[in-house]
């Protein structure tokens, strides 16, 4: 592991804990839920010459320049080894899966270019597809003579 890290990467601040994006949600959804509230009832004043705009209008007025949705990302360290060798891609996979482990995350997303490792990866990937199918295929038959 040691050999493919060649030092700290300079980025963002450390991505927050799973409590505490919990905690700020609870927050959001309160505002949201008071926000729609307010909405349906001043909707309902007049219903004829409405002064209030749809629900998407409303609450862009009413956001205070604020970002609607904001992503938290997060950089693995630096790997130095060859983009297009088939263990630097793995070992991407297997740290990203570190992390949303260690983030408890139901899934994480990786972005890489596309030419990273994609001959070899995609042919192994391949080949781990077929090898499932197959595996499966061949428990079935074996379920299928049991009965």
């Amino acid at each position: 592991m040691d050999v493919y890290v060649a030092g700290t990467r300079v980025g963002p601040q450390p991505i927050q804990t799973r409590e505490r994006h919990f905690l700020d949600n609870i927050k959001v959804a309160q505002v949201a839920h008071q926000k729609n509230l307010l909405w349906i009832l001043t909707r309902q004043t007049d219903q004829e010459v409405q002064a209030i705009p749809s629900w998407t209008g409303f609450n862009i007025l009413t956001r205070k320049k604020i970002q609607i949705s904001e992503d938290v990302v997060g950089y693995l360290p630096t790997i130095n080894a060859p983009a297009t060798e088939l263990n630097t891609v793995f070992e991407i996979m297997n740290q990203s899966e570190l992390v949303r482990e260690e983030l408890q995350l139901e899934t994480i997303v990786v972005v890489m270019d596309q030419a990273v490792g994609q001959p070899k990866f995609v042919s192994s990937m391949e080949e781990e597809r077929a090898s499932r199918e197959t595996e499966g295929r061949d428990q079935k038959e074996e379920d299928e003579q049991r009965q």
